[in-house]
């Protein structure tokens, strides 16, 4: 069920439940090898913090905020 807009719309039907619990900013964390993941997130507000280091318990991983306004 890939590339039907399913991703995007619950991360849009979801950030307002976010909002509801009182949580101003929601951190998203991605692999940096998901390209439809960043795209998603990307669409729907989410702006680039940094990447954290690769460690021998984790991987790397993309920081993404989304504003909960």
């Amino acid at each position: 069920m890939r590339s039907k807009g399913y991703g995007k719309k619950l991360l849009q039907k979801g950030m307002p439940f976010i909002c509801y619990l009182g949580i101003d900013r929601a951190l998203i964390t991605l692999d940096p090898a998901n390209k439809s993941g960043i795209k998603i997130v990307e669409h729907c507000g989410g702006e680039f913090d940094d990447q954290t280091p690769e460690t021998e318990k984790f991987p790397s991983r993309l920081r993404y905020w989304l504003q909960c306004n």
